[in-house]
């Protein structure tokens, strides 16, 4: 079933029948946004509820899935950013809709799915983009579904600490920033916040960020430099 021979079937419905026109061309504006950015894990809303896989799944999110309780982790993260929105709560829209019609600008990263690996930013300064641990939208799109369970990493960490320990071998972990974080002043894309995983787990490990400038990382790579990685050891 298609996007179009969905809305033909259903324009009749109460969902639809008053300022047709205008809704459907705010579901077709929506859809495109939801779809073009990912707002939807649309494999696991099929795996989650596999008595809707012959449908499209971001079409019945938006006409049921909702209404019906259904989500993603990733839904479910845009509704709770959304639950001090006044404009959010009196629009009368799912979380979903509401963010790709009026949103999606303020809270997402811009996309750069057509780029590999690398975005280039202000002063020539590269930044590591679409890499498989998603460092930008992981840092600054306020919508980005952050996995990170710190229980599990802690328990981890605190196991291999013993084992080491147990076996008398020193055993360090530290963490080192992003580049994207430390020379964020030359991102080519404006951002309201900063996430970073750290400030879960920053009862375990020190704080390198304000050791860091930008001089301590390649200017054409996307990685730390040999002088920040002396400044971390140093440091360490």
């Amino acid at each position: 079933m298609g996007l179009f021979s969905f809305f033909h079937e259903f324009h009749e419905s109460d969902k639809l029948k008053n300022n047709w026109f205008k809704k459907t061309f705010q579901i077709l504006k929506s859809y495109n946004t939801i779809k073009k950015n990912n707002l939807l894990d649309e494999k696991e809303y099929l795996l989650k509820y596999p008595d809707i896989k012959k449908l499209n799944p971001i079409i019945h999110y938006i006409y049921f899935g909702h209404d019906e309780g259904r989500y993603t982790n990733n839904t479910l993260n845009i509704k709770k950013f959304l639950s001090s929105n006044e404009n959010f709560l009196n629009s009368g829209l799912n979380p979903l809709v509401y963010v790709a019609l009026y949103e999606n600008n303020n809270m997402m990263t811009p996309s750069f799915d057509s780029l590999n690996l690398t975005l280039e930013g202000n002063d020539d300064f590269l930044f590591l983009i679409n890499d498989s641990n998603n460092e930008i939208k992981q840092h600054f799109d306020d919508l980005y579904p952050n996995n990170f369970n710190p229980k599990v990493f802690k328990d981890n960490f605190s196991f291999k600490t013993f084992f080491f320990n147990e076996m008398n071998i020193k055993y360090y972990f530290f963490i080192f920033p992003d580049k994207s974080l430390v020379c964020k002043k030359k991102l080519p894309f404006d951002f309201n916040n900063t996430y970073r995983i750290y400030d879960q787990i920053n009862d375990l490990f020190p704080d390198f960020i304000d050791s860091l400038d930008e001089e301590d990382y390649f200017k054409h790579d996307t990685h730390i430099s040999y002088k920040g990685g002396e400044k971390l050891a140093l440091n360490f």
